[in-house]
């Protein structure tokens, strides 16, 4: 599951917990931006792979796990799925509000 989540994060096993909890900050300041009509926020910047390549002990590895799940609010093998449901979600709320952006300058825009 630790695998599988940072797959999807783009991120080393290390830095699930971390790229966690930068993801779900970052959906909630897209949806306040959405509900606020406020500025859509800037990319949160990327967390590089760590190339230390270091492997984890088993026991390391639930930690880090259980770690990411409590983030999220979900068990920990459920982790993965949840990143992806964020992960979707950021994009749905951008096209949002890219569509919201669009049509204020559109309506601005007319005399």
């Amino acid at each position: 599951a630790m695998a599988e989540a940072a797959e999807k994060l783009h991120v080393s096993l290390s830095e699930v917990p971390a790229a966690t909890k930068r993801l779900t900050q970052y959906v909630r300041d897209l949806k306040k931006a959405l509900t606020s009509g406020g500025k859509s926020p800037d990319e949160p910047p990327p967390i590089g792979k760590s190339t230390t390549g270091k492997a984890h002990d088993a026991v390391e590895a639930k930690s880090m796990l259980r770690d990411a799940a409590r983030l999220l609010n979900v068990a920990p093998f459920d982790a993965p799925a949840r990143v992806a449901a964020l992960l979707a979600e950021v994009e749905d709320v951008k096209r949002q509000l890219s569509s919201r952006a669009v049509a204020q300058t559109g309506t601005s825009a007319r005399p």
